[in-house]
């Protein structure tokens, strides 16, 4: 679900409804899946550890093209190092700094598609401290170099507007 969410929003048009749509779907399925039997105590903690991942998260949507450490997404939830790991990798299968690079080459991403800004530019505005280090990891991602991403990006705006 999460796939066809991102999938959704590369494509750059006017998604709003559908992304909503698939979000809904999506918590319908965790609702679901949500065993209440364990009691409220449990369902309280579940939603403490809810609220840490989301302030987590939000410290690094707000701050991602700065210098982020693991101390510093910890301290923004007020709790250890060993903590926002723990919360992260129960919320969402993944470390903090993961999430801080996969949002990093996903605000990239968009950059290289609405900018003519080049790839270093893009690089050091989305918070890496070397141009090298982001081509290796937007192709890992991506499995294509930035230029490579762009090109096929205009290409299919083209394509669609014919």
């Amino acid at each position: 679900m999460m796939q066809q969410i991102f999938a959704l929003q590369e494509t750059g048009k006017n998604n709003e409804l559908r992304t909503a749509q698939y979000l809904l779907q999506l918590w319908d399925i965790l609702w679901n899946q949500l065993d209440l039997t364990f009691g409220s105590a449990n369902l309280r903690r579940f939603n403490h550890k809810q609220a840490r991942l989301q302030t987590m998260m939000q410290y690094i949507h707000d701050h991602y093209a700065e210098e982020i450490t693991l101390d510093m997404i910890a301290d923004s939830a007020s709790i250890s190092k060993s903590g926002a790991l723990h919360t992260f990798q129960e919320g969402i299968q993944n470390s903090p700094i993961a999430y801080l690079i996969q949002y990093r080459l996903e605000q990239a991403a968009g950059q290289l598609c609405t900018t003519q800004k080049s790839v270093s530019l893009i690089a050091e505005e989305t918070g890496f401290t070397s141009t090298g280090y982001f081509c290796r990891k937007f192709r890992q991602h991506y499995r294509m170099s930035p230029n490579a991403y762009r090109r096929r990006k205009l290409e299919q705006t083209v394509a669609g507007m014919e």
